[in-house]
């Protein structure tokens, strides 16, 4: 299905909850919420339709971003991070909607097709590691190895050591077809099992001819597998 076409000027990203984040609250690290992709939400076992008519539930704050957000904000702690189609990314206070943090992961790949403006910088949604504190995404830019997986520090937005890697080559099933930038997007949500970081590449805007293509870093070693 292709992407709207997106004019490029700030937009801003609302947290709709007013009730989301008061006391404690599980994080929400991946898409969906859990590896299973459910959407559930554990810590609110009760919400219902006379819980979202109450007049605290609302919206909390909205803030400011540079760019489209495509994939799903992640919960990470008392900080919400979000990636935007300008290869932005920003840690936002979750009770208050003050920017912490923000980062340019460098300047965006254009759409092949332009049906994205002004490109396709980071469109999936991350995944966030409780364990380490580390949120990782994808990012396509416009110089240098075109997609990139980054791992950032969620309470600070700072880069870890020896990050990001260079995602490109040849599928190990598919020798001779490597991963062309030219014709994809990275839109799956990224999982992180086992010790790994996955995410599949799919269409730039469904124009033309494209490989989906599935690959996997390690967390440890931060070895490649397409």
């Amino acid at each position: 299905m292709p992407f709207p076409h997106l004019p490029h000027h700030p937009r801003r990203f609302t947290c709709s909850d007013a009730s989301a984040f008061r006391g404690s609250r599980a994080d929400s690290p991946t898409v969906s919420g859990d590896n299973a992709r459910t959407g559930r939400d554990r810590a609110e076992p009760g919400l219902g339709p006379q819980q979202v008519s109450a007049a605290d539930f609302g919206r909390r704050w909205s803030t400011a971003v540079d760019g489209a957000v495509h994939g799903q904000p992640l919960v990470a702690g008392d900080t919400v991070v979000v990636g935007t189609d300008t290869n932005h990314v920003y840690g936002i206070g979750a009770g208050d909607g003050k920017v912490r943090w923000q980062r340019s992961l460098g300047a965006p790949a254009p759409s092949s097709t332009a049906c994205l403006s002004p490109g396709t910088g980071v469109l999936s949604t991350p995944v966030y590691d409780p364990a380490s504190g580390s949120v990782y995404l994808v990012s396509k830019v416009k110089d240098g190895p075109t997609f990139q997986l980054h791992a950032l520090d969620a309470a600070t937005g700072a880069e870890r050591a020896g990050w990001p890697v260079a995602v490109q080559g040849d599928p190990v099933n598919s020798p001779g077809v490597p991963l062309n930038p030219a014709t994809l997007a990275q839109r799956t949500g990224l999982l992180l099992l086992d010790g790994a970081v996955y995410f599949g590449f799919a269409s730039d805007c469904g124009a033309g001819t494209y490989v989906g293509q599935v690959a996997g870093v390690s967390t440890r070693t931060r070895r490649l597998t397409l």
